[in-house]
């Protein structure tokens, strides 16, 4: 839904689809768009893992976390 950090997240039409908190109707349309469409949920989900792979890579995040620390000491 578009609460919280979800919306941080996901980039519209390309990693998923973000709904409107609370509207049912917005939600099943959004179901209903990639069910209907099995080639927009294969590249949705290969766009999602590749963006999760460089967004959340441990051995990334410990490199810039190192730099802010020995660039605040």
């Amino acid at each position: 839904s578009d609460m919280g950090g979800i919306p941080e997240l996901i980039e519209e039409g390309k990693t998923g689809y973000i709904f409107k908190a609370r509207d049912v109707d917005d939600l099943a349309e959004k179901i209903l768009l990639i069910f209907e469409n099995p080639q927009l949920y294969v590249k949705m989900r290969i766009n999602s893992r590749k963006i999760a792979e460089e967004r959340f890579d441990l051995r990334e995040s410990a490199k810039k976390i190192e730099s802010i620390i020995l660039q605040n000491i």
